[in-house]
């Protein structure tokens, strides 16, 4: 696999570590790579030793995929789902089995050909009843599977937020109330640019979906409900809640890049609290504690 675009965005649940650490265990995505040099992942906090331990090996699992993979997520079978976004799918890989296409066309499902470089879906989580959650990216919404099939009944959370139609979501998490907030840059429209034709929105926000979790399949989203939390960060991509969930961390893919904290008193007001240029390769992912509870796990990117 190829190392990942600036543009990538993630989020991992896993045992606790101090929160105060959080915002300072930043892991380069450099470790993800096909190259013929040696990879090593940084670790820029020595809590990341609780997590992965000195002698822990990169094992890469699959490979062969159109340039990039992005958005993994293990389901409660123990495969691994994970969007290969150049060509349009989402891939299953299973243990001692391999990878092999799940579904396609993850993304963009127009009759004309896709004339942008990603025309597949983004990121994806599980809630706390097992199904996964997708950011459509090209496909322009935020959808679920009611079952782990590719032919699976699928149930539109959002799709527009005041008429007009979302950007590309691009990376998702769920709260523990059975929210779930979602970024949405310009990335999965064909020029990827704020004057793209096919823009509809003047920000690239991070929206709140009130109960999605709770949403009957096969239902039509709620669309007067979805609430734009956050619109002041210029490329908002990975996401993700620290363990009380009283913080949101956000890595805008801008320029500079940077990892956003945010705070707030409500469910739907949010703001900045910090944000960190320093430690930030690519604005590309962090590695945070279990905390969402929501029972979902998320692996690392391919």
């Amino acid at each position: 696999m190829n190392t990942f675009p600036v543009r990538c965005g993630f989020r991992r649940t896993m045992t606790s570590i101090a929160i105060h650490r959080l915002f300072h265990l930043i892991v380069t995505v450099t470790a993800f790579t096909v190259s013929a040099l040696a990879q090593d992942i940084q670790k820029l906090d020595p809590a990341l030793e609780q997590l992965v331990g000195p002698d822990s090996k990169l094992e890469r699992i699959a490979t062969g995929f159109n340039k990039w993979t992005e958005g993994p997520v293990w389901t409660h079978e123990g495969t691994l789902l994970f969007a290969e976004i150049p060509a349009n799918n989402i891939d299953l890989w299973i243990p001692r089995k391999g990878a092999s296409v799940f579904m396609h066309p993850s993304g963009y499902t127009g009759a004309e050909p896709f004339q942008g470089p990603e025309p597949g879906s983004n990121g994806m989580i599980l809630d706390a009843d097992g199904r996964v959650s997708v950011a459509g990216h090209a496909r322009r919404n935020v959808w679920r599977m009611e079952s782990l099939d590719p032919k699976a009944q699928i149930t539109i959370l959002a799709d527009s937020y005041q008429g007009k139609k979302l950007n590309s979501p691009n990376d998702l998490v769920y709260k523990s109330d059975g929210s779930l907030y979602f970024t949405d840059p310009p990335y999965g429209l064909p020029s990827q640019e704020d004057n793209d034709p096919q823009k509809e929105l003047q920000v690239n926000g991070v929206y709140r979906i009130p109960g999605a979790r709770y949403q009957k399949p096969g239902t039509e989203p709620t669309r007067d409900q979805i609430q734009l939390v956050i619109k002041d960060l210029p490329r908002p991509n990975g996401i993700c809640f620290s363990p009380d969930e009283k913080y949101l961390y956000i890595a805008d893919s801008g320029k500079p890049p940077t990892i956003a904290r945010l705070g707030g008193q409500t469910a739907s007001v949010w703001t900045k609290k910090e944000t960190s240029t320093a430690l930030v390769p690519a604005a590309c992912g962090l590695f945070l504690p279990k905390g969402n509870t929501s029972g979902q796990s998320r692996s690392p990117r391919p």
